[in-house]
């Protein structure tokens, strides 16, 4: 137990360096990152693409804003990778990327992901602007097509930006995972004083026919730790799925509503349904900056859900001594 303490103290030591890999981080990657403020840790889950970072204050507000999207990309098997550094990162891993083939990437906004020796990429600042009205020209540049449109990464793009039943099962370019809207998948939310934990591989875009428009589904799993300290799933299992409507960007700001709708798979005798103040965490508005997650999830991190895991084991570990 004192061992795990100890590894778990060093991985989440920050390192002078501009990033640096993190291998305590369950089902993603941990990036230590240096700002003009000091160093923070940036999280992303597995096979995606890094999204900008919000640092929150004591009571759960927005304090700071950093650009990260595009910088890191963590591997399906949990690689590092810095995207501005030649290797597999901008091209997410991809050994045989072209950006001919209309593939997605991993860039800073205003980069494109280059190809500098065989199997090895690299984010380059792009010198065009993706105002380009056909493929060939749209690819050739660099950019991604999308939907009759040539847009410069899929940085705004969720699932409700696919327009037909088809694009939306296909979901060419993983937006149920990178695309906006996703911010809940791979992580746990706390909610009616319990835990529930998203899987990115239960996320996915569905066509919802009766709308006539694509939507963000996933499905939560309680997760609960027993009083010996150990964990798993219960049997309390919900699907839901999710809608956004994103305003014009206007001088960097942006109004957003989302709804949600759930529905029980197993489980939930207790209370008869799935409790409102899980609902709750995923339907509303606001205004959000350019780019940056649709909604901020007030719930439970898995780092966090991890932490609590190891203070557990420090209870148990202490009365044995006893």
């Amino acid at each position: 137990m004192f061992l795990f303490l100890f590894l778990f103290c060093w991985c989440i030591s920050l390192s002078s360096s501009g990033f640096v890999g993190v291998d305590f981080n369950v089902g993603g990657c941990s990036f230590n990152f240096n700002t003009e403020d000091g160093p923070i840790v940036v999280g992303v889950n597995s096979g995606t693409c890094s999204r900008d970072t919000d640092v929150y204050g004591t009571s759960g507000e927005i304090v700071k804003e950093y650009a990260t999207y595009g910088l890191f990309y963590c591997g399906g098997d949990g690689e590092y990778y810095y995207t501005k550094e030649v290797g597999l990162g901008c091209a997410m891993g991809n050994a045989d990327y072209d950006h001919n083939n209309n593939e997605n990437f991993c860039c800073p906004e205003g980069y494109v992901c280059n190809e500098v020796s065989t199997g090895n990429f690299i984010c380059n600042r792009s010198i065009n602007n993706c105002d380009y009205d056909n493929k060939p020209d749209c690819n050739d540049a660099g950019f991604i097509w999308f939907e009759d449109e040539c847009v410069c990464n899929i940085k705004d793009l969720g699932c409700a930006d696919y327009g037909s039943p088809e694009s939306c099962a296909d979901d060419e370019f993983n937006l149920s995972v990178n695309g906006v809207g996703a911010e809940f998948c791979g992580s746990t939310i706390e909610c009616n004083g319990k835990i529930y934990s998203i899987s990115d591989d239960e996320c996915s875009c569905m066509w919802n026919g009766v709308a006539g428009r694509c939507q963000t589904q996933a499905i939560g799993r309680q997760y609960i730790i027993e009083g010996d300290g150990s964990s798993g799933l219960s049997s309390d299992v919900f699907s839901f799925s999710t809608f956004y409507e994103l305003g014009e960007c206007v001088e960097g700001k942006q109004d957003v509503n989302w709804d949600i709708g759930a529905e029980v798979i197993d489980g939930f005798e207790d209370v008869g349904g799935v409790p409102e103040g899980c609902t709750d965490l995923l339907t509303g508005g606001n205004t959000r900056l350019c780019g940056e997650p649709v909604i901020k999830l007030p719930g439970f991190s898995l780092f966090a859900l991890f932490a609590s895991m190891i203070i557990i084991g420090l209870y148990y570990c202490r009365r044995s001594f006893r």
